[in-house]
């Protein structure tokens, strides 16, 4: 049975009016919410072109004239103290060098990043940071938290590709504040960017194991107004059985520059239909996932000294999930959660610093067969014979408000950070959070300059359960609706070098390196003592985390044009939990990498044709119990990894071939969950460019 979002019908949120938890009972009222489809209308509204172009990681205030940037939702990290808290960053030019064609692949080339497939191309994968879990690392769009209440597994539900992403950037937890979250370990914020040209483009591509890519992307500048529009359409047959799937993919974002500002609007819907051998359990090989994602914003950012910007958002996602594929409906377990946010950020600067400030507003909602308290009144289940017997709704509100100050070569940046959720009644969170920078003076040797700055912070950060680790429950899983927030205190100090060559003063090698430690308390966690117990979610007591991340990075066309040698690259990250399993066995928590090593090498073959290879080692922390081996508990095996992509380019055409895993490595992301061997991909692209 094929399921959809119900066409031409509003969302009730008739459970809210239920006792324990009714947002709205108050209002003695049913409450519509519309998903901020009308708000495409916004960008036919007339204004004056602002043809002022910028630099899109610049801030200009004029008198006469009002500032115009790329809005790309992180105008309150650019200038003053705020780019310390940017903890590594892939831009386009690198994106379209790497073998990936998901988000989920790109994101293994951050630093500190642990992304752990179940299935290939994002069919479902979590993604996880600095030894936290899934639930721990946020996903941001464009400045804008569409971070999943149900669970962090859909946290990489997005309605996009790899290729029209501006950016990626990630940050570590102490910049979530200033987006309304407090992520625990921290965030990634994904940039779409419309740009200021129009082009289409054309997009095929297939490979191994049944695998087939089709899609175009537009960017249209259209007078006052810039529309980008991208649709995508996947499937493969599985590398093993059962892990076939098919993804729908539909995103827009548009902009509207007027003489007082800027309106940026998006929307997002995605459709995945998988097989799911083994995801969540090895005992059950043939479940089976169908997830349905819809996302929506409306932002505006004005120009002036002064910086308000105001966002509304919404985010919905329903699922049906089958332990046994084709078991009887009334078997399957039926989700619905919604987001409804509303957050305001400011900022003024000076000559000396900033003041910013931001206040966010967020409820949470289910309702589903088995997550949350029974409802008064079940709801149909569209499609269906079926009732949601069971719903929960939570509000989470937040301010916080920072301070910057610098003076030559020193900064400092002080934020508090106020929270409070309704299920934690009357109990109010600070969260205070402190960095520092110093840049030492500029080193000159002949045409060479040495910058280097060193960055200390510390922060606190608290996360809720999600409603899966309050009410989950299943053949071998147990929730616990007792749960307490995990709390966590970091500590972290960094140095960054940048040694300049040439007149130009063009960036030829790039070190940073930091030391942190994470102390976490409550941490939430699925754990067993032994194969014939289920899995129970407890509240750990305490987990220490310590780890360094080294990178180095050289571009040697710096020191002469054209260099054969585009970019080398070293990345290296290393974490340590000493919380010991004292008999009893981590499904997420202490299940984590301990040491990875990356390697990347771009070069240039012949003309337009370039190659990029990348190598890295993986040697994780935990054990599984491996059915294959009259169910033993093993220790994850490490394993080296090589991946290469070909690409060529010569005007409107490009042309790629990649192979994955090239030595047919057998490893391991989840236990007993093999990921495919080698696996070749090919595609091509046509570029057309409107010429002015």
């Amino acid at each position: 049975m094929n399921y959809k979002f119900r066409k031409k019908s509003v969302v009730y949120f008739k459970h809210w009016t239920r006792k324990g938890y009714g947002v709205f009972a108050s209002l003695h009222k049913v409450i519509k919410i519309c998903t901020l489809c009308v708000s495409c209308s916004i960008l036919v509204l007339p204004g004056k072109i602002a043809a002022q172009k910028v630099d899109p990681d610049s801030v200009i205030f004029s008198k006469d004239l009002p500032a115009v940037e790329i809005m790309d939702s992180e105008v309150l990290l650019q200038g003053s103290l705020f780019p310390i808290h940017l903890n590594a960053s892939l831009k386009q030019d690198e994106i379209q060098q790497l073998p990936v064609l998901s988000v989920s692949e790109l994101l293994e080339y951050l630093p500190g990043i642990d992304l752990r497939q179940r299935g290939p191309l994002s069919t479902q994968a979590d993604v996880s940071y600095r030894g936290g879990n899934f639930d721990q690392t946020h996903v941001f769009i464009n400045g804008i938290n569409f971070s999943d209440p149900q669970t962090g597994h859909y946290a990489l539900n997005l309605p996009f590709h790899a290729g029209i992403l501006q950016k990626t950037n990630l940050y570590k937890n102490t910049s979530a504040f200033l987006f309304g979250s407090s992520a625990l370990s921290g965030m990634i914020n994904l940039v779409t960017v419309p740009e200021k040209e129009t082009y289409v483009r054309l997009r095929m591509g297939g490979g191994m194991f049944g695998f087939w890519s089709a899609g175009a992307d537009a960017n249209i500048a259209l007078g006052n107004t810039t529309h980008l529009v991208s649709v995508t359409r996947e499937q493969s047959d599985g590398y093993r059985e059962n892990t076939d799937f098919k993804t729908s993919q539909v995103y827009y974002h548009g902009t509207l520059t007027t003489t007082s500002g800027k309106i940026a609007v998006q929307m997002g819907y995605t459709d995945r239909n998988y097989g799911a051998n083994s995801f969540y359990s090895p005992k059950f090989p043939h479940q089976h996932d169908h997830t349905q994602t819809l996302i929506s914003s409306l932002q505006w950012e004005n120009y002036g000294k002064l910086k308000i910007i105001p966002s509304v958002y919404y985010r919905c996602n329903k699922d049906v999930f089958q332990l046994v594929k084709d078991q009887p409906l009334e078997r399957n377990n039926y989700h619905f959660s919604q987001v409804f946010g509303a957050n305001v950020r400011s900022f003024v600067d000076y000559a000396w610093g900033r003041t910013a400030w931001s206040g966010d507003l967020r409820a949470e909602d289910v309702i589903s067969r088995n997550l949350g308290e029974p409802l008064f009144s079940p709801i149909a289940i569209p499609h269906t014979a079926l009732d949601y017997t069971h719903g929960r709704t939570r509000v989470h509100s937040s301010f916080s408000i920072s301070q910057t100050y610098n003076y030559k070569n020193f900064g400092v940046a002080a934020t508090l950070l106020v929270q409070h959720n309704s299920d934690l009644k009357d109990k109010i969170y600070p969260l205070p959070a402190i960095d520092l920078k110093y840049e030492f003076a500029p080193l000159h040797c002949g045409n060479e300059t040495l910058k280097s700055q060193i960055i200390a912070s510390a922060s606190s950060s608290l996360r809720m359960p999600t409603f899966t680790d309050l009410y989950y429950k299943t053949g071998d899983i147990l929730g616990n609706k007792n749960l307490s927030p995990e709390k966590a205190k970091s500590v972290e100090i960094s140095f960054i070098t940048t040694l300049l060559h040439g007149p130009n003063a063009q960036t030829f090698a790039e070190f940073r390196g930091n030391v942190y430690h994470r102390l976490g308390k409550d941490m939430i966690d699925y754990v067993k003592r032994d194969e014939d117990s289920i899995w129970h979610c407890i509240n750990l007591s305490e987990i220490r985390f310590t780890g360094t991340e080294l990178s180095l990075v050289l571009h040697p066309e710096a020191l002469k044009n054209n260099f054969f040698i585009q970019k080398i690259q070293w990345d290296y990250s290393f974490i340590h939990s000493n919380q010991e399993t004292n008999g009893y066995l981590s499904r997420y928590v202490l299940d984590h990498p301990e040491h990875v090593l990356q390697m990347r090498l771009q070069h240039r073959i012949y003309r337009h044709l370039t190659a990029s290879w990348d190598v890295s080692y993986h040697n994780r922390k935990g054990e599984f119990h491996d059915f294959s081996n009259q169910n033993q508990l093993t220790p994850y095996p490490p394993y080296w990894l090589a991946n290469v992509r070909l690409n060529y380019t010569h005007k409107a055409w490009h042309v790629f071939t990649e192979v994955l895993n090239i030595f047919n490595e057998h490893y391991f992301d989840y236990g007993n969950l093999e990921q495919p061997g080698v696996w070749f991909r090919a595609g091509i692209n046509y570029t057309w460019h409107k010429h002015r």
